[in-house]
Protein backbone atom coordinates (compact mmCIF):
# COMPACT_ATOMS: atom_id res chain seq x y z
CA UNK A 1 0.00 0.00 0.00
CA UNK A 2 1.53 3.25 -1.14
CA UNK A 3 0.99 6.85 -0.15
CA UNK A 4 1.51 9.03 -3.21
CA UNK A 5 1.61 12.77 -3.70
CA UNK A 6 3.45 13.35 -6.96
CA UNK A 7 1.76 11.23 -9.62
CA UNK A 8 -0.94 12.08 -12.15
CA UNK A 9 -3.15 9.43 -13.74
CA UNK A 10 -3.38 9.91 -17.50
CA UNK A 11 -4.26 7.84 -20.53
CA UNK A 12 -0.71 6.54 -20.92
CA UNK A 13 -0.84 5.13 -17.38
CA UNK A 14 -4.32 3.67 -17.79
CA UNK A 15 -3.15 0.10 -18.39
CA UNK A 16 -1.05 0.17 -15.22
CA UNK A 17 -4.05 1.44 -13.25
CA UNK A 18 -6.37 -1.37 -14.40
CA UNK A 19 -5.38 -3.51 -11.40
CA UNK A 20 -4.48 -0.69 -9.00
CA UNK A 21 -7.05 0.92 -6.73
CA UNK A 22 -6.67 4.62 -5.95
CA UNK A 23 -8.40 6.30 -3.02
CA UNK A 24 -7.90 9.25 -0.70
CA UNK A 25 -8.38 9.30 3.06
CA UNK A 26 -9.77 12.01 5.32
CA UNK A 27 -10.01 12.14 9.11
CA UNK A 28 -13.59 13.46 9.29
CA UNK A 29 -16.24 15.45 7.40
CA UNK A 30 -14.31 18.68 7.98
CA UNK A 31 -11.13 17.29 6.43
CA UNK A 32 -11.20 18.74 2.90
CA UNK A 33 -7.60 17.87 2.04
CA UNK A 34 -7.56 14.05 1.97
CA UNK A 35 -4.32 12.13 1.44
CA UNK A 36 -3.97 9.78 -1.55
CA UNK A 37 -3.24 6.04 -1.35
CA UNK A 38 -3.03 3.19 -3.84
CA UNK A 39 -3.01 -0.59 -3.63
CA UNK A 40 -4.87 -3.76 -4.55
CA UNK A 41 -8.04 -5.13 -2.97
CA UNK A 42 -6.14 -6.78 -0.13
CA UNK A 43 -4.42 -3.47 0.60
CA UNK A 44 -7.77 -1.67 0.68
CA UNK A 45 -9.23 -4.27 3.07
CA UNK A 46 -6.21 -3.88 5.35
CA UNK A 47 -6.56 -0.10 5.15
CA UNK A 48 -10.26 -0.24 6.09
CA UNK A 49 -9.48 -2.47 9.07
CA UNK A 50 -6.67 -0.20 10.22
CA UNK A 51 -8.74 2.99 9.97
CA UNK A 52 -12.10 1.82 11.27
CA UNK A 53 -14.14 4.74 12.62
CA UNK A 54 -14.25 5.04 16.43
CA UNK A 55 -17.48 7.05 16.10
CA UNK A 56 -19.90 8.24 13.43
CA UNK A 57 -18.53 10.87 11.05
CA UNK A 58 -14.92 9.80 11.53
CA UNK A 59 -12.55 8.41 8.84
CA UNK A 60 -13.65 8.35 5.21
CA UNK A 61 -12.33 7.42 1.78
CA UNK A 62 -13.22 9.01 -1.54
CA UNK A 63 -11.85 9.19 -5.07
CA UNK A 64 -8.15 9.93 -5.20
CA UNK A 65 -7.46 13.62 -5.74
CA UNK A 66 -4.90 15.42 -7.85
CA UNK A 67 -1.61 16.05 -6.04
CA UNK A 68 -1.77 19.12 -3.78
CA UNK A 69 0.32 21.20 -6.18
CA UNK A 70 -2.16 20.61 -9.03
CA UNK A 71 -5.47 20.91 -7.17
CA UNK A 72 -7.94 23.65 -8.04
CA UNK A 73 -8.47 25.62 -4.82
CA UNK A 74 -6.48 22.87 -3.13
CA UNK A 75 -9.51 21.01 -1.77
CA UNK A 76 -11.56 17.85 -2.17
CA UNK A 77 -13.97 18.51 -5.05
CA UNK A 78 -15.22 17.05 -8.31
CA UNK A 79 -12.72 19.02 -10.42
CA UNK A 80 -9.79 17.56 -8.46
CA UNK A 81 -11.01 13.95 -8.47
CA UNK A 82 -9.14 11.31 -10.46
CA UNK A 83 -10.91 8.43 -12.25
CA UNK A 84 -11.56 5.54 -9.87
CA UNK A 85 -11.61 1.77 -10.23
CA UNK A 86 -14.26 1.32 -7.53
CA UNK A 87 -17.77 2.57 -6.80
CA UNK A 88 -19.52 2.91 -3.44
CA UNK A 89 -23.16 2.14 -2.66
CA UNK A 90 -24.96 3.27 0.50
CA UNK A 91 -28.11 1.50 1.72
CA UNK A 92 -30.06 3.78 4.07
CA UNK A 93 -33.33 1.88 3.77
CA UNK A 94 -33.54 0.34 7.27
CA UNK A 95 -33.83 -3.23 6.01
CA UNK A 96 -35.31 -6.00 8.13
CA UNK A 97 -33.02 -8.99 8.71
CA UNK A 98 -34.31 -11.25 5.86
CA UNK A 99 -34.26 -8.39 3.36
CA UNK A 100 -30.79 -7.36 4.54
CA UNK A 101 -29.46 -10.87 3.90
CA UNK A 102 -30.98 -10.96 0.41
CA UNK A 103 -29.59 -7.52 -0.43
CA UNK A 104 -26.08 -8.46 0.69
CA UNK A 105 -26.19 -11.79 -1.15
CA UNK A 106 -27.24 -10.02 -4.36
CA UNK A 107 -23.75 -8.51 -4.50
CA UNK A 108 -22.10 -11.95 -4.29
CA UNK A 109 -21.81 -11.91 -8.10
CA UNK A 110 -19.36 -8.98 -7.88
CA UNK A 111 -15.87 -8.33 -6.53
CA UNK A 112 -16.72 -6.18 -3.53
CA UNK A 113 -16.43 -5.32 0.16
CA UNK A 114 -19.56 -4.85 2.33
CA UNK A 115 -19.96 -3.54 5.86
CA UNK A 116 -22.73 -2.18 8.07
CA UNK A 117 -22.67 1.52 8.94
CA UNK A 118 -22.70 3.29 12.29
CA UNK A 119 -26.46 3.91 11.83
CA UNK A 120 -27.30 0.22 11.38
CA UNK A 121 -29.50 -1.42 14.01
CA UNK A 122 -30.52 -5.01 14.61
CA UNK A 123 -34.02 -4.54 13.16
CA UNK A 124 -33.10 -1.74 10.70
CA UNK A 125 -29.92 -2.68 8.86
CA UNK A 126 -27.88 -0.21 6.84
CA UNK A 127 -24.72 -1.01 4.92
CA UNK A 128 -22.18 0.21 2.37
CA UNK A 129 -20.68 -1.59 -0.60
CA UNK A 130 -17.31 -0.87 -2.23
CA UNK A 131 -17.62 -2.46 -5.66
CA UNK A 132 -14.61 -2.99 -7.92
CA UNK A 133 -14.92 -2.06 -11.61
CA UNK A 134 -13.48 -3.42 -14.86
CA UNK A 135 -11.94 -0.03 -15.70
CA UNK A 136 -11.63 3.42 -14.09
CA UNK A 137 -14.65 5.72 -14.45
CA UNK A 138 -15.27 9.45 -14.18
CA UNK A 139 -18.14 10.88 -12.14
CA UNK A 140 -20.73 10.98 -14.94
CA UNK A 141 -20.11 7.29 -15.70
CA UNK A 142 -20.22 6.43 -11.99
CA UNK A 143 -23.62 8.10 -11.59
CA UNK A 144 -25.06 6.28 -14.62
CA UNK A 145 -23.74 2.89 -13.55
CA UNK A 146 -24.68 3.42 -9.92
CA UNK A 147 -28.30 4.22 -10.71
CA UNK A 148 -28.61 1.18 -13.00
CA UNK A 149 -27.11 -1.21 -10.48
CA UNK A 150 -29.38 0.09 -7.72
CA UNK A 151 -32.47 -0.38 -9.90
CA UNK A 152 -31.34 -3.87 -10.90
CA UNK A 153 -30.93 -4.87 -7.25
CA UNK A 154 -34.70 -4.40 -6.76
CA UNK A 155 -34.13 -2.98 -3.27
CA UNK A 156 -35.32 0.44 -2.12
CA UNK A 157 -33.51 2.90 0.13
CA UNK A 158 -30.26 3.61 -1.71
CA UNK A 159 -28.48 6.93 -1.15
CA UNK A 160 -26.92 7.84 -4.51
CA UNK A 161 -24.65 10.56 -3.11
CA UNK A 162 -21.77 8.06 -2.88
CA UNK A 163 -21.65 7.94 -6.68
CA UNK A 164 -20.18 11.44 -6.64
CA UNK A 165 -16.42 11.45 -7.05
CA UNK A 166 -15.68 13.66 -4.03
CA UNK A 167 -18.38 12.30 -1.69
CA UNK A 168 -16.94 10.90 1.56
CA UNK A 169 -17.56 7.18 2.10
CA UNK A 170 -17.23 6.65 5.84
CA UNK A 171 -15.43 3.55 7.04
CA UNK A 172 -17.06 0.93 9.29
CA UNK A 173 -17.23 1.13 13.09
CA UNK A 174 -14.70 -0.86 15.08
CA UNK A 175 -17.02 -3.75 15.94
CA UNK A 176 -18.49 -4.34 12.44
CA UNK A 177 -17.63 -7.47 10.44
CA UNK A 178 -16.37 -7.03 6.85
CA UNK A 179 -18.09 -9.16 4.21
CA UNK A 180 -15.90 -9.82 1.18
CA UNK A 181 -17.06 -11.34 -2.12
CA UNK A 182 -14.71 -12.40 -4.91
CA UNK A 183 -16.97 -12.35 -7.94
CA UNK A 184 -16.28 -10.44 -11.14
CA UNK A 185 -15.49 -6.72 -11.24
CA UNK A 186 -18.50 -4.85 -12.55
CA UNK A 187 -18.30 -4.66 -16.37
CA UNK A 188 -18.37 -0.91 -16.99
CA UNK A 189 -18.94 -1.17 -20.77
CA UNK A 190 -21.86 -3.56 -20.33
CA UNK A 191 -23.67 -1.44 -17.75
CA UNK A 192 -23.12 1.78 -19.69
CA UNK A 193 -24.63 0.08 -22.75
CA UNK A 194 -27.81 -0.52 -20.72
CA UNK A 195 -28.28 3.21 -20.08
CA UNK A 196 -31.14 4.77 -22.08
CA UNK A 197 -30.10 7.27 -24.72
CA UNK A 198 -30.75 10.84 -23.65
CA UNK A 199 -32.74 12.92 -26.16
CA UNK A 200 -30.77 15.78 -27.61
CA UNK A 201 -32.00 19.15 -26.33
CA UNK A 202 -33.87 21.26 -28.84
CA UNK A 203 -31.65 24.30 -28.97
CA UNK A 204 -32.27 27.05 -31.48
CA UNK A 205 -29.41 27.23 -33.94
CA UNK A 206 -28.29 30.44 -35.56
CA UNK A 207 -26.59 30.85 -38.87
CA UNK A 208 -23.02 32.07 -38.41
CA UNK A 209 -22.53 35.81 -38.73
CA UNK A 210 -18.75 35.34 -38.68
CA UNK A 211 -16.66 32.41 -39.82
CA UNK A 212 -17.30 30.69 -36.47
CA UNK A 213 -20.72 29.80 -35.12
CA UNK A 214 -20.34 31.18 -31.60
CA UNK A 215 -23.64 29.99 -30.17
CA UNK A 216 -23.17 26.57 -31.74
CA UNK A 217 -19.80 26.18 -30.05
CA UNK A 218 -21.29 26.85 -26.61
CA UNK A 219 -24.28 24.59 -27.33
CA UNK A 220 -22.13 21.70 -28.59
CA UNK A 221 -20.10 21.87 -25.40
CA UNK A 222 -23.24 21.83 -23.16
CA UNK A 223 -22.42 25.33 -21.93
CA UNK A 224 -25.78 27.03 -22.68
CA UNK A 225 -27.75 27.71 -19.50
CA UNK A 226 -30.63 29.78 -20.90
CA UNK A 227 -31.57 30.85 -24.44
CA UNK A 228 -32.77 34.43 -24.90
CA UNK A 229 -33.73 36.62 -27.84
CA UNK A 230 -30.68 38.90 -27.86
CA UNK A 231 -28.66 37.55 -24.92
CA UNK A 232 -27.98 33.98 -23.81
CA UNK A 233 -26.80 32.83 -20.39
CA UNK A 234 -23.80 30.54 -20.82
CA UNK A 235 -21.12 28.88 -18.72
CA UNK A 236 -17.93 30.89 -18.72
CA UNK A 237 -15.10 28.84 -20.30
CA UNK A 238 -12.87 30.04 -17.47
CA UNK A 239 -15.35 29.20 -14.67
CA UNK A 240 -12.88 26.75 -13.13
CA UNK A 241 -10.71 29.76 -12.26
CA UNK A 242 -13.50 31.71 -10.54
CA UNK A 243 -12.86 32.06 -6.83
CA UNK A 244 -16.54 32.17 -5.82
CA UNK A 245 -17.64 29.11 -7.80
CA UNK A 246 -20.14 31.05 -9.95
CA UNK A 247 -19.98 30.07 -13.62
CA UNK A 248 -22.56 32.27 -15.40
CA UNK A 249 -21.61 34.63 -18.25
CA UNK A 250 -23.47 36.41 -21.07
CA UNK A 251 -23.30 35.79 -24.83
CA UNK A 252 -24.81 38.58 -26.93
CA UNK A 253 -26.36 38.15 -30.38
CA UNK A 254 -25.05 40.39 -33.18
CA UNK A 255 -26.81 43.77 -33.15
CA UNK A 256 -26.65 47.17 -34.82
CA UNK A 257 -25.32 48.62 -31.57
CA UNK A 258 -22.43 46.16 -31.70
CA UNK A 259 -21.68 46.51 -35.42
CA UNK A 260 -23.38 43.17 -36.12
CA UNK A 261 -20.75 41.29 -34.09
CA UNK A 262 -21.13 38.78 -31.31
CA UNK A 263 -20.40 39.84 -27.74
CA UNK A 264 -19.24 38.07 -24.59
CA UNK A 265 -19.14 39.32 -21.00
CA UNK A 266 -18.26 37.65 -17.69
CA UNK A 267 -18.63 39.81 -14.56
CA UNK A 268 -16.23 37.75 -12.47
CA UNK A 269 -13.11 39.70 -11.54
CA UNK A 270 -10.82 37.03 -12.91
CA UNK A 271 -12.31 37.55 -16.39
CA UNK A 272 -11.96 41.33 -16.43
CA UNK A 273 -10.88 42.34 -19.91
CA UNK A 274 -11.99 39.12 -21.58
CA UNK A 275 -14.31 39.50 -24.57
CA UNK A 276 -15.46 37.84 -27.75
CA UNK A 277 -11.93 37.80 -29.21
CA UNK A 278 -10.89 35.51 -26.36
CA UNK A 279 -13.75 33.17 -27.28
CA UNK A 280 -12.51 33.14 -30.89
CA UNK A 281 -9.02 32.24 -29.71
CA UNK A 282 -10.39 29.51 -27.46
CA UNK A 283 -12.46 28.04 -30.30
CA UNK A 284 -9.52 28.00 -32.68
CA UNK A 285 -7.33 26.44 -30.03
CA UNK A 286 -9.94 23.79 -29.27
CA UNK A 287 -10.30 23.05 -32.97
Amino acid sequence: MTNFTNCLVNEQQNNEQQHRLLWSFGADIFDVRPVNYEGNKADLIAFINEYRAPYKGKNYITSAMLPESHRIRGKRCKDNALPRLWLAFDMDGDLAEPEFVRAVNWFEQFDCIIYETASSKKDARRFRVILLLSRPVVESEAKTIGDLVQKSSAFEGWDSSTHRAAQPVFLPPTQVHLITFYGQPLDVSYWLSKAPLKPKPQIKRYAPITTENIFGWFANHDMVLEVGSTMHKVICPWAHLHSDGRAEAALFEPSNENNLAWGFKCLHGHCAGRGIKDIYRLMKGAA
